[in-house]
């Protein structure tokens, strides 16, 4: 998927729920999931080439700024 493709499944899942949560909270509720994943592959020992731990790392740092 594109980015754009990934912005509009994200907005039309969004816009289809009936109890919304702030929308903020909805975004990074999803990359909170997608730092999981990251992570459970890097402690499955499936990230030969360090790619999950840069993205996971990458990702964590951006949430922890984003509450500062």
């Amino acid at each position: 998927m594109s980015d754009e493709q990934k912005r509009l499944f994200i907005d039309s899942i969004y816009e289809k729920m009936q109890l919304k949560p702030e929308y903020n909270r909805y975004l990074r509720d999803i990359k909170l999931a997608i730092l999981n994943e990251y992570v459970e592959f890097v402690e499955a020992d499936e990230d030969e080439d360090g790619w999950y731990y840069e993205h996971a790392f990458e990702l964590a740092k951006e949430l922890l700024y984003s509450l500062l």
